[in-house]
């Protein structure tokens, strides 16, 4: 008998805003790489997700994905936090 291997999600909030009048399409440059990843939640707040066999890889995938929206916040001088679990 195969031993079926559990899926686990890991997850990670974030709020990510701007006060440019062009912000909107600011923000949607930078989120839209990571669109299956991540979900809105509320204004400027969004989650982002991964799934995966081994929870360790599913946060590191969320470690690396968060990263890059903090990169790319800032080089367009966007808020940008992440929440801790």
């Amino acid at each position: 008998q195969e031993k079926k291997e559990k899926e686990v999600e890991a997850k990670r909030e974030f709020i990510l805003k701007s006060n440019f009048p062009e912000g909107i399409t600011l923000i949607k440059s930078i989120l839209i790489p990571h669109k299956e990843h991540v979900t809105y939640l509320a204004a400027g707040k969004y989650a982002v997700k991964a799934k995966s066999s081994d929870y360790k890889k599913a946060n590191s995938e969320i470690q690396k994905i968060l990263q890059d929206i903090e990169k790319k916040a800032k080089e367009k001088k966007l808020d940008f936090e992440a929440k801790e679990k």
